[in-house]
């Protein structure tokens, strides 16, 4: 991940050239440009953690992981409290259940997950 800064190499060298090409896209997806921005995948992956680390899903290593029955181009699993969904499909899916969802890749619409999204659901 890009580090800071608006142009390559986005500060992974003092200066000297990087041995991996750095596009200069990459100015806004650097942790300095993502920091704080709830939309960013920074913040999604930051979110993740804390969730893991908080022991309220997936934070028992003892606990196996457990693949989940789900439709087609949707891969589901469990691992303790919590449930992972990830729509690969090209249309919403309805995640199961009541339970509440912890955290989403992106904005559910009540239930539905869309295409390209991932939530993470309480299935206790």
């Amino acid at each position: 991940m890009p580090w800071s800064g608006t142009e390559p190499p986005f500060g992974f060298s003092d200066g000297g050239q990087p041995w991996l090409p750095q596009p200069a896209a990459w100015k806004d997806h650097t942790v300095e440009a993502e920091t704080g921005d709830p939309a960013s995948m920074l913040e999604l992956y930051r979110s993740a953690l804390r969730l893991r680390r908080s022991g309220t899903a997936f934070g028992d290593p003892a606990v196996p992981m457990r693949w989940l029955p789900a439709p087609d181009r949707v891969l589901a699993f469990t691992r303790g409290a919590g449930a992972c969904y990830l729509n690969l499909s090209g249309g919403p899916v309805t995640l199961p259940g009541d339970d509440g969802v912890l955290l989403s890749s992106q904005p559910l619409n009540g239930r539905e997950l869309a295409p390209d999204t991932a939530a993470w659901i309480r299935v206790e």
